[in-house]
């Protein structure tokens, strides 16, 4: 079978939940989580077209971001991570050439191994934005987003709501919003 430049035995990563597309399409399936933002925003700012970083501006206030997320494992069922611990060596290959074992600098070939990625959507960002800050979230052909977080996108536009004395931004794009990982201790150890 032609896989398309992929090596025929390669080893599969399986996600838990395997039907995790489906399930974040319903919100009962996913948990909500707030966060307060206003220690944040002094640092925070509009990531533009994927480029272009503009900084909040400093009559803006982003005070709480919220949004519905889901936590997909990677399960590698041929993979031991025990045995990344025990003391072994490959012929050929030095010490630490997978991993080096430090959680600062480490060159090996793998030193992180995905372990989750976090999915999210119904994103809510609530505070108090100037014009300029409003014109960035209005702007029909822009990707816009804060933080990690996609705001909007030319296919999926933001809703923009005033409430008394705050606005309310809601976006339902669907989005990697964080990964876990193993650490991969000095591998190979000798």
């Amino acid at each position: 079978m032609d896989w398309g430049g992929v090596p025929e035995n390669w080893y599969l990563v399986n996600a838990i939940p395997s039907n995790w597309y489906d399930l974040v399409q319903d919100k009962n399936n996913l948990t909500r989580i707030e966060f307060d933002a206003q220690n944040v925003s002094d640092s925070s700012g509009w990531n533009v077209n994927h480029s272009d970083l503009v900084t909040l501006d400093k009559e803006s206030s982003l005070d709480k971001i919220s949004l519905d997320v889901l936590n997909v494992e990677f399960v590698r069922p041929w993979l031991n991570m025990d045995l990344l611990d025990l003391p072994w060596k490959i012929n050929g290959l030095k010490q630490g050439f997978f991993s080096a074992g430090d959680k600062e600098s480490n060159n090996g070939a793998f030193p992180l191994i995905t372990r989750s990625m976090l999915i999210g959507t119904n994103l809510s960002l609530e505070g108090r934005f100037t014009s300029r800050d409003m014109n960035l979230l209005s702007a029909a052909d822009e990707n816009l987003s804060i933080g990690p977080f996609a705001v909007k996108t030319a296919q999926n536009p933001a809703e923009i709501k005033q409430e008394k004395d705050k606005i309310l931004v809601t976006s339902n794009t669907t989005q990697v919003v964080g990964f876990t990982s193993w650490h991969v201790p000095l591998c190979p150890q000798m």
